[in-house]
């Protein structure tokens, strides 16, 4: 294909924002993409129980329309009798291609089953529409779609960080390649160009991460956002380098957005990868296929992000520079926990410059499995919703630990030094101790009030730098075992703290406790 020197929007589903009741994948939401002036209009398909072709995501009816049934055990005058508007309710596939026809935007049609392929197919084709139509989805229905007819413009689904090569493409000869944006970098856009692809990437809703796309060279973005994220892109310099005000906050997103996908890749998963567990340093120190499958997919997409800067992982390794930036990397933190199936572990990314302090912090939090972030500087964050160590609900005017819970981290399954004698004073002080198995979710729940502090015995870059730092910008307090305030206390045991008076207090009895071993 020509590679277009225009970055093309296509409509997710169309545009349907909140605000104007507009559903998904209707009618209603094609028109006011083809009325925003769409290059595209994406739509996804399915096939009633008897055959009709309609316009729907999800195999059932429950998320957009809040019926349960299932789209394929019912007949299509089932489906309609249910339903109003016309504009407004499930619509069929002929119906949509009856708005695009001559409309100035096009039909980009995505399907997840290669069942719905060739009725797709006869659709367009019964009214003439094939030049109006793009093609999407599972690769098995792309190439459904390529054996009935040559002249097709297929996107092929791609979900790698490097472009495939000529073998890769030979038998569905696609003109697109399509994949998620986190695997997008130059040297992907480059080496699809050189194949006569072009490259489109989903579904990109960051104006700030639209703009870097669009300098990597893509070729076209969907978006949930297409007005927004367009309107923005013409008030940005394409042509503007990267500030490090600009570098860092796209490293917060891209480390929320990596952090986000591991969490779909540990739930997709369902347990699958503990069929394969081994001890490294120790057998009490585990590593799983789900901890390598994890890593390799973040550091791809760290490489197409941000390709000059080296990463230093929990189970591939990796070299930390004297000077500039490095990505810090604890796949799996808690894999003990995972492998004796407690559902209580957590993942690290942290980025870190010169050697010194935590930049930016992305962190899983087991309870609810959210992504919490952090930037120096700008705050912790749970979505877009800026966190702060909230109240205490009772506090000792005497004693600030008596009645709290400090959280601690076991050497793998030994105590570390002074540990004994802090578990010992702490009792009397009626401070419970608990041993949660993750020092990455620990020390963060300091941030969101579990406990008053977590003390670990030794400082680890790939497990506590981005903890360490959601703490200090959600108002806590880190120090080092001889209490110096510090964001980066390697080569030493750590505590994280609500708060000074907290920190100290515990300071001190991890002091005492070493004295007396």
């Amino acid at each position: 294909m020509t590679i277009s020197s225009t970055m093309r929007f296509a409509a997710h589903r169309g545009v349907h924002p909140d605000r104007l009741g507009i559903k998904e994948n209707t009618l209603a939401s094609v028109k006011s993409a083809i009325a925003a002036h769409a290059d595209l209009v994406e739509i996804d398909v399915r096939c009633t129980r008897d055959g009709r072709v309609i316009v729907l995501h999800d195999p059932d009816l429950l998320r957009v329309w809040g019926d349960s049934r299932k789209v394929e055990d019912l007949g299509f005058d089932e489906l309609r009798a249910m339903q109003g508007d016309p504009d407004s309710c499930v619509p069929t596939l002929e119906e949509v291609l009856n708005v695009i026809h001559d409309s100035g935007s096009r039909l980009l049609i995505d399907m997840d089953d290669e069942r719905f392929a060739e009725p797709a197919y006869d659709v367009v084709k019964a009214l003439g529409l094939n030049d109006e139509v793009e093609w999407c989805g599972k690769y098995q229905a792309m190439l459904d779609i390529r054996s009935l007819d040559r002249e097709a413009f297929i996107w092929m689904p791609w979900r790698h960080a490097q472009a495939p090569d000529e073998s890769e493409i030979e038998q569905l000869h696609p003109q697109m390649l399509n994949l998620p944006y986190l695997m997008v970098g130059s040297e992907l856009v480059e080496s699809a160009h050189a194949l006569g692809l072009g490259v489109s990437c989903w579904t990109v809703d960051n104006t700030m991460q639209a703009a870097h796309l669009r300098s990597v060279g893509v070729d076209g973005i969907t978006s949930n956002r297409m007005n927004a994220v367009r309107d923005a892109l013409q008030l940005v310099d394409g042509n503007a380098q990267e500030s490090v005000e600009e570098h860092d906050a796209r490293a917060r997103f891209i480390a929320g957005e990596i952090a986000a996908a591991a969490v779909e890749t540990i739930q997709e998963s369902n347990g699958q990868f503990r069929t394969n567990i081994h001890g490294k340093a120790t057998p009490a120190d585990l590593v799983t296929d789900l901890d390598g499958l994890i890593e390799q997919e973040v550091r791809e997409a760290l490489h197409a992000q941000f390709p000059e800067t080296p990463v230093v992982g929990e189970e591939m390794g990796g070299n930390e520079p004297r000077q500039g930036d490095c990505w810090f990397l604890d796949p799996l933190d808690g894999t003990i926990n995972y492998a004796n199936a407690i559902p209580w572990f957590s993942f690290s990314l942290a980025l870190v410059r010169n050697g010194d302090d935590p930049i930016v912090g992305a962190v899983i939090d087991p309870a609810g499995w959210r992504v919490i972030t952090a930037q120096k500087n700008k705050g912790a964050w749970i979505g877009d919703r800026r966190i702060t160590i909230p109240e205490r609900s009772f506090d000792n005017a005497e004693d600030p630990v008596e009645g709290t819970i400090v959280s601690v981290e076991l050497a793998n399954n030994y105590a570390w030094p002074g540990l004994p004698g802090i578990f010992e004073r702490l009792s009397k002080r009626f401070c419970t101790m608990r041993v949660p198995g993750t020092g990455t979710a620990s020390v963060t729940g300091v941030a969101l009030g579990r406990g008053v502090a977590t003390l670990i015995g030794k400082f680890g870059t790939v497990d506590h730098f981005a903890a360490v730092l959601i703490v200090h910008e959600a108002g806590g307090v880190i120090m080092d075992e001889t209490g110096k305030e510090t964001l980066n206390p390697r080569n030493a045991g750590f505590l994280a703290a609500r708060d000074r008076r907290c920190a100290n207090a515990i300071i001190d009895v991890w002091h005492e406790s070493l004295m007396r071993e």
